[in-house]
């Protein structure tokens, strides 16, 4: 989905910046050599991008999340009124201020990303991979996108509160742009959280170690 600036919407680090902890194949194991030779290369070409300091606390509309971003970003809450969560089959019926209580950005860097939660109770999915992979199937599969290609399938572990993550990511074309999306995934105990992160054109590479920064400063109340 997108509104009028052509922005697509998503659903769902610490300052040094430093990229994630192992790759994961997908049987969901960890790579004994961290990656083969081409996620390997593309995680040394993202890590050597500086990160730019993180000294902007956001925390969500409902108080259960939030996270440090770069100066020049803002709170987006607000911002998304109109726009509706889409998904593989079409629109779920909420709308982005509904769905993701947490949204921040920069509309000159055009990097936003938004966070959302669910509870585990009552909850069909296995586990915290089965949770990414229901994430990053909902999210590449939206009808909007054309030539969706999968990249790195990461753990981390986020260093304010230890709790451990997953992180996918993908291109695709919307509209006729590129875009490129970071879906990560947490376990927070007794629900699940995610946050996705975005940006347009040749972006990604500059925005990579930047938004995996930003993801090590989730905190959950």
């Amino acid at each position: 989905a997108a509104d009028d600036s052509g922005e697509s919407a998503g659903t769902a680090a610490d300052d040094s910046g430093e990229s994630a902890d192992a790759v994961i194949d997908d049987s969901g194991e960890s790579a004994d050599d961290a990656a083969d030779d081409s996620s390997e290369s593309g995680e040394t070409e993202a890590a050597g991008t500086a990160v730019p300091d993180l000294t902007l606390k956001i925390d969500s509309t409902d108080g259960k999340m939030s996270l440090t971003v770069p100066e020049n970003w803002e709170d987006l809450s607000g911002r998304f009124a109109s726009m509706r969560i889409d998904g593989q089959g079409g629109s779920s019926g909420l709308s982005v201020e509904e769905a993701c209580p947490l949204k921040a950005g920069s509309y000159d860097e055009a990097a936003f990303l938004m966070g959302a939660w669910e509870t585990k109770e009552g909850s069909h999915l296995a586990d915290l991979k089965d949770y990414t992979d229901t994430l990053y199937k909902a999210v590449s599969g939206n009808d909007a996108f054309s030539d969706v290609r999968p990249g790195q399938y990461l753990e981390m572990t986020l260093p304010q509160n230890g709790l451990t993550a997953y992180r996918r990511d993908f291109t695709a074309v919307f509209d006729g742009l590129p875009v490129s999306y970071w879906i990560y995934a947490v376990d927070g105990g007794d629900a699940y959280y995610q946050l996705t992160a975005w940006t347009t054109g040749t972006n990604a590479r500059t925005l990579e170690p930047c938004f995996d920064a930003i993801a090590r400063t989730f905190t959950i109340s």
